[in-house]
């Protein structure tokens, strides 16, 4: 939904022996400790949003991995063909960063949602994450 206040989003990698369900149980947790409000429309506004993209390549329908918007939405799209540009999409075996250029093709990135609001100086991060955005960015 458009008419909504900006919301960060980012993407993280992480390395765990979790299962999908523990897993989601955490992420849940995580939302309603920072106050997610469960009670708007599925794309309404939020504090925070936890989406697991992938897990490994599991294949599951009823847990929704990998996410069911793997290969339609920007905001999946490029953060995985940044960390994995030769890494494929468990289901159709299309390359992350073949995915990204089809979404952009035509668009400029404003014309596709991604844009950056400030400096990564200015957002709310601790100085681990501070750190590892402002060397990604190089």
């Amino acid at each position: 939904m458009a008419n909504q206040p900006d919301y960060l989003n980012i993407s993280v990698e992480a390395e765990t022996d979790k299962g999908m369900e523990e897993i989601r149980a955490i992420a849940r947790a995580i939302e309603d400790a920072m106050g997610r409000n469960r009670n708007v429309p599925k794309f309404g506004p939020r504090i925070i949003d936890i989406d697991i993209l992938l897990h490994g390549d599991t294949i599951d329908a009823e847990l929704n991995v990998p996410h069911v918007q793997t290969e339609t939405q920007m905001f999946v799209v490029l953060p995985l063909a940044e960390l994995y540009p030769e890494g494929k999409h468990p289901v159709s075996g299309k390359l992350w960063a073949d995915l990204r250029r089809e979404l952009l093709e035509g668009r400029s990135p404003q014309d596709a949602g991604i844009r950056l609001q400030g400096p990564i100086e200015s957002l709310p991060l601790g100085p681990k994450a501070r750190q590892g955005l402002l060397q990604a960015k190089g």
